[in-house]
């Protein structure tokens, strides 16, 4: 087998991991979308039966229900942050190496969703604290 031939294969195996990846990283986004709009809907859903019905434990169910479907967000925006990492770190390289054009086709990558998740899932945490600090207060005067 002669280099060029070994060069042509090695660049078509770079650039199929390079779209499994990409692939893989849009289908774990939309499971986070997913997820995130799940646990909307739900707490949404158990908030409302809770209130309706006068059921303290629905109500108790809401933070619960928010929490773990956050900390599945979150697994999936880690798992998205280290594909792109390695997409940019291990792939990307190689891949501008070989190509004519430095970057063709392969400048696509992601900045921050661990970021954006950590904020997302503080916020929603504090919000958990702020909803069961009052539905306690309630009780209480009830």
């Amino acid at each position: 087998m002669d280099p060029d031939s070994r060069d042509e294969v090695a660049r078509e195996i770079l650039i199929a991991e390079y779209k499994a990846l990409r692939d893989e990283i849009i289908k774990k986004m939309d499971h986070r979308a997913t997820f995130r709009i799940s646990a909307l809907t739900i707490t949404v859903a158990a908030m409302a039966a809770g209130v309706q019905f006068e059921n303290n434990l629905l109500l108790l169910l809401v933070p619960i229900v928010a929490v773990l479907f956050s900390n599945v967000a979150v697994f999936y925006s880690v798992q998205i942050g280290r594909a792109a990492d390695y997409i940019r770190d291990h792939i990307e390289p190689k891949l501008d190496e070989q190509l004519p054009v430095p970057s063709a086709g392969t400048a696509w990558k992601l900045s921050g969703p661990l970021a954006i998740s950590i904020v997302l899932t503080t916020i929603d945490g504090v919000l958990r604290g702020v909803f069961l600090w009052i539905y306690r207060r309630n009780r209480l005067v009830l």
